[in-house]
Order: C-alpha cells, then structure tokens, then sequence
C-alpha cells in the first residue's frame, strides 16, 4: 500500500504512482507500506528509509526530480529508491557494528566501502532492468 503526504507538489503523485505500480515486483514482501512525502529542503533527488522491523518504508523527493527534464530519468529514480529496500536489513546490520568501531581512518574506509558497494550494485541493476 501506497500512502502520499497531502504537501506534494501538485502532480507529483501522478508521476510517482504509476512508476511505483510498474516496479512494485521488486519491493520486498516485507514492506507493507511505503509512504511517499516531498521534503523542499533536501538537496538529494530521492532517498529511500526501510525498516523491515516495521514492516514499512519511507521515500523522499526533492526538488531536483521535479525538475528533472525527462520521464525516463524519473523512472531510474523511483527504480534505484526501490532497489535499496532490499539492503535495508544489510544497512541496519552495518550501523549496529559501526557502534562498535572507533572513529578513525578505518570506520570512514569502511563505511565508503560499504556505499560504493551497494551504490554501484543498485546503479548496474537499473540500468539492466531499464534496457530490458
């Protein structure tokens, strides 16, 4: 189930859902509701929060995909969002340990390591699902 904050800019759900139907195969079973909200003061795109203990996720926009020129630059967005539910759990797992390293050379190495990873993993799997 889909729930959008009333504040959306006007249109914004219209392009969104229709997006988040297309790809909704690929929301894990775990997420029972993702809420959708605009937040102006973001300089990100978009970011995705699950909580798979909650069974529920949170995506964000912000104003540069609204500004964005094509569809096609929407849909590997909402896209790329949706894939990071899947590292929800691996994420929560890694922030548990980071309890537990100093700050230091070696948490800041190892925390880049970890976003290049999943970063680059979830980029390949867009641009093989878009051109399929």
């Amino acid at each position: 189930m889909v729930k959008y904050q009333n504040r959306l800019p006007r249109g914004l759900a219209r392009e969104v859902n229709p997006l988040l139907k297309r790809w909704s195969w690929l929301v894990p079973s775990w997420c029972h509701v993702m809420q959708v909200v605009y937040d102006e003061t973001t300089e990100d795109v978009a970011s995705m929060c699950g909580r798979p203990q909650y069974r529920d996720a949170l995506l964000t926009i912000g104003p540069p995909f609204v500004g964005y020129d094509t569809d096609s630059e929407k849909e590997a967005t909402i896209l790329h969002e949706l894939l990071h539910l899947h590292q929800a759990a691996a994420t929560d797992v890694l922030n548990e340990v980071l309890q537990f390293v100093p700050e230091g050379p070696f948490r800041d190495t190892f925390e880049r390591r970890y976003e290049y990873a999943n970063e680059g993993a979830v980029c390949d799997l867009v641009t093989a699902l878009i051109s399929r």
